[in-house]
């Protein structure tokens, strides 16, 4: 016969929820817990590890004691140090450009604040460098994303780095053109120059089609999909195809917004480079040295690199270029390394402390 009888009975098995909802509560705090001691861990892992790269990528440079020698000379008076300074003001408005870029084109999924695309592209910079062609980006800056799908949104961010590789194109091609005419005048045929002309000038105009015609990506998804046999009624398949789909979301005019803030922040950092040869006495006039730029700029972006190479890479790339208007080397390897200092280094640096205020795991999937 059972202890448990009437009341006492009916009050005992009340209380069976009651502890059920309980242990779902502290099961659920002790999720919390774990999610957010991993979100630190990993926080804590990306800072180290882009401090480490810049540090190894700094002191690990055969040249560093030669450039260090070299730039400390060349910072003897207050013009020197104006146009240090100038280069160093003009980081911000750089990387001010990209966030504005990368704020219009998120707006089609969440809204957000300039700061606050500017405190993601500063951690996306972060991870870009130790990651291969800097990949990384793409995937920080959604962290700083609360309300929208980041699978999604880094499809969007893909869309504004493809606008910045189109303008680094574009103006590869133009200083190409511009520089083998005006330089090899003699060495080139009438004929050989205008199929050059011809050349570049559909590249340009493919370039540019493929561009504002982005969308067509999606279709290419649609139909690798139906290859691959997803059929429509699959959740995979909806979840696959609101993704490519992000490439048709926006219309030439904002294509075109895109373009411009690409032109605008290649302008600046191209100026920035320019400057730096001025300070470092590399003696180009302007309009050749910008045209070697766009040159050395075009062969940086279309070379694959990891990012351990990345400085020994640019170095050589801008010296192989530079070299062919100037005989100081040490000038244009400095200009090089302090170009990467200030514009990515720096900003790696700031983006490291930044990327502890994302929220990794808060976010609608």
């Amino acid at each position: 016969m059972s202890v448990f009888t009437g009341r006492n009975q009916r009050k005992i098995t009340k209380n069976v929820p009651d502890l059920a909802i309980d242990r779902s509560k502290n099961m659920t705090l002790d999720q919390n817990v774990g999610f957010k001691l991993l979100s630190i861990a990993i926080k804590v892992f990306i800072a180290l590890l882009s401090i480490g790269f810049i540090y190894y990528e700094i002191f690990h440079n055969k040249d560093l004691a030669e450039i260090q020698i070299f730039a400390l000379e060349m910072l003897a008076g207050p013009l020197d140090l104006v146009l240090l300074g100038t280069v160093l003001i003009m980081m911000p408005v750089n990387w001010t450009l990209e966030s504005a870029k990368w704020k219009f084109l998120i707006g089609k999924i969440e809204h957000i604040s300039l700061f606050r695309a500017l405190r993601a592209v500063f951690s996306g910079t972060s991870v870009s460098v130790f990651t291969p062609n800097r990949i990384g980006d793409f995937g920080a800056r959604v962290l700083y994303l609360d309300n929208s799908d980041r699978i999604a949104a880094v499809f969007i961010t893909i869309v504004g780095s493809i606008s910045q590789l189109v303008i680094t194109i574009l103006l590869g091609f133009l200083g190409m053109s511009l520089y083998t005419i005006s330089h090899y005048p003699e060495m080139i045929e009438p004929v050989l120059a205008y199929l050059l002309f011809g050349v570049l000038a559909l590249a340009t105009f493919l370039t540019l089609v493929s561009y504002f015609n982005v969308s067509i990506i999606t279709n290419w998804g649609k139909r690798l999909f139906k290859l691959f046999g997803l059929s429509r009624n699959q959740p995979i398949f909806s979840r696959l195809k609101r993704y490519v789909e992000v490439f048709s979301l926006y219309t030439s005019r904002e294509l075109s917004i895109s373009l411009g803030y690409s032109l605008l922040r290649y302008c600046v950092f191209s100026l920035q480079f320019y400057l730096l040869l001025v300070l470092f006495d590399v003696d180009i006039q302007i309009l050749h040295a910008l045209g070697l730029i766009s040159i050395t700029f075009f062969v940086m972006a279309v070379i694959p690199t990891i990012a351990l190479t990345e400085i020994g890479v640019r170095g050589s790339v801008a010296l192989f270029f530079l070299g062919l208007a100037s005989e100081n080397s040490i000038g244009i390897v400095t200009a090089t390394f302090t170009l990467w200092i200030i514009n990515l280094a720096l900003p790696a640096l700031i983006g490291s402390i930044l990327v502890f205020g994302t929220n990794i795991f808060n976010a609608k999937r």
